[in-house]
């Protein structure tokens, strides 16, 4: 490791205090089935399949691939666990909340390359956990949206599956832009400036191209990608990315739905975060809902 990279441990230091409480609880508490598979990029990933309370059990589930937040440098998958739930229960559904590796052990592209991996080798397993390998749809938050996208892009050129829809919360889009450009409606409610570079330092190589499409989604065609949704903070940096990838989804002919949350910051979907809006959050929950259940259920 790079010695600047030796910061990130004071850091997650700070974060796991945060999330202490809530990785104990889902650890006893979440009704989850713990899957393991070895990636040649980062070894072991981890998943976390949350299936529906009661369902059928003669018909396979249509899988959901989540991808929690956490700067691309974090490893709390715990904190979207009550939402992985949620959405299995109301969309009947299973739900793989991903335990992806992360920076700065694993720079840009392993932990999408070893994602991809793990979907790759979970599609192939599918009967085995009564799941329907021909309806898969990759959602995520924040870094989690990223990955989501870049999975669609690495895709397009593999095809080892197919991805029915994208659901990106908040996500990041755009690595090439110098973070200090980014413009936020509300400097005092958005990821601070230095804390973003932190982010970029700590999953860069020096030497990567943040202009790749899996380094920066919006450079990619936008023909490229399925069905998407993408939900927006009005006091977000990453709104123009965000706008901008719609925009390129559109104009190719893509099904893409958009929504910014008036009043809402970074992480406003979460209960567990201090950005968290209530109202917001429900109606942004129940609209990924409607838009899964549309894609996976054609």
């Amino acid at each position: 490791m790079l010695k600047e990279d030796l910061t990130i441990f004071e850091y997650r230091m700070q974060k796991e205090k945060k999330f202490t409480d809530i990785i104990k609880q889902e650890r006893l508490l979440g009704r989850s089935e713990k899957i393991s598979y070895f990636t040649v990029s980062c070894g072991y990933i981890d998943g976390y399949i949350y299936r529906p309370e009661n369902y059928d059990k003669s018909f396979p589930l249509p899988i959901i691939f989540n991808f929690h937040g956490g700067g691309m440098v974090l490893s709390y998958c715990e904190q979207d666990a009550k939402y992985c739930q949620l959405i299995a229960d109301k969309n009947n559904v299973a739900v793989i909340n991903m335990d992806y590796a992360v920076a700065p052990e694993y720079k840009y592209p392993l932990p999408i390359l070893s994602s991809y991996e793990f979907i790759s080798k979970l599609s192939n397993d599918a009967d085995k956990y009564n799941l329907d390998r021909n309806k898969i749809a990759v959602m995520g938050h924040s870094a989690g949206g990223y990955i989501s996208a870049a999975l669609c892009i690495l895709n397009h050129e593999k095809q080892e599956f197919g991805i029915k829809a994208l659901v990106a919360n908040y996500p990041v889009l755009r690595q090439d832009k110098n973070v200090e450009l980014r413009q936020a409606k509300d400097l005092n409610k958005a990821i601070p400036v230095s804390r973003m570079q932190q982010y970029y330092n700590w999953y860069f190589e020096q030497d990567s191209d943040p202009s790749e499409w899996l380094a920066s989604p919006c450079n990619a065609p936008g023909k490229i990608f399925p069905p998407t949704l993408i939900q927006s903070a009005e006091y977000d940096a990453l709104v123009e990315e965000e706008e901008e990838f719609y925009h390129n989804l559109k104009q190719e002919g893509i099904e893409v739905k958009y929504k910014m949350y008036k009043n809402c910051m970074h992480g406003f979907t979460h209960d567990c975060l201090e950005e968290f809006n209530e109202l917001a959050s429900e109606e942004a929950w129940e609209t990924i809902s409607v838009f899964l259940k549309k894609h996976l259920n054609k």
